[in-house]
């Protein structure tokens, strides 16, 4: 049989349980050790051709919780808050046989961010400002329009009723 990759819920992540001071010498820094606790829900379908021959079977699991941990090291005293995100869930499994009874494996790979938030008051030094004055663009980029000579017997000059009488 085949294992299909197994369909999963989105999934969700946490800060849990409280943060540990932790001082890193190399740094120089004290930095705080946060827990992170995912938890998705899953399903494992397997789909194949039973040895005895005929159609392909689809087999299902009972819907499955996996929920674990993950430590981050942060700058995140009580006071901020910690968020977690996942953006983007690979999952993928297969059917082994170990002595000679079939195992279904699964791997999960969780992209995610972890950062640590909070509001602040921040102070920027700078000069009065005042506004300019206006900037104006000459206006000269077009050349003048030169209109070529006109035969005014065809095209007379408008309110110009002397210079009608020439010919091309």
């Amino acid at each position: 049989m085949l294992a299909v990759p197994p369909a999963i819920e989105p999934v969700t992540c946490e800060a849990v349980g409280t943060r540990t001071d932790r001082f890193i010498k190399e740094l120089d820094v004290k930095l705080q050790e946060v827990t992170i606790r995912k938890t998705a829900n899953f399903q494992i379908t397997l789909t194949g051709i039973p040895a005895t021959g005929g159609a392909p079977v689809t087999l299902f699991s009972e819907p499955q919780t996996i929920c674990f941990t993950e430590r981050f090291l942060l700058c995140a005293p009580d006071d901020i808050d910690v968020q977690c995100d996942v953006f983007d869930v690979v999952v993928d499994g297969a059917v082994c046989c170990v002595n000679g009874e079939a195992v279904v494996t699964v791997s999960l790979l969780i992209c995610q961010s972890v950062t640590s938030e909070t509001e602040v008051i921040l102070e920027i030094e700078a000069a009065e400002c005042r506004p300019r004055e206006d900037i104006v663009l000459p206006v000269d980029f077009c050349p003048d329009i030169i209109f070529p000579p006109q035969c005014p017997t065809i095209f007379p000059a408008a309110h110009d009723d002397d210079k009608n009488d020439k010919k091309c």
